[in-house]
């Protein structure tokens, strides 16, 4: 929604690269404050309180750490 708010002319976005670079490379948006740069943000994994989890969750989990 935030997207296409922009693409309309109604104020401008922070949107993470992907959401945008298509709009970007076309012309359709354009880039203010390139000096800009956010702080990281952090991301956690939460489990109840029990010794086995899931293997999909393990496997998502271990995805997100190597892709550090």
């Amino acid at each position: 929604m935030i997207r296409d708010l922009s693409l309309q002319g109604l104020g401008i976005s922070y949107l993470p690269d992907f959401f945008v670079d298509d709009d970007l490379e076309s012309g359709k948006m354009v880039q203010v404050l390139p000096e800009f740069e956010p702080d990281e943000v952090g991301v956690y994994a939460v489990f109840p309180p029990r010794r086995q989890i899931s293997p999909n969750a393990r496997a998502f989990v271990d995805w997100l750490i190597s892709t550090q």
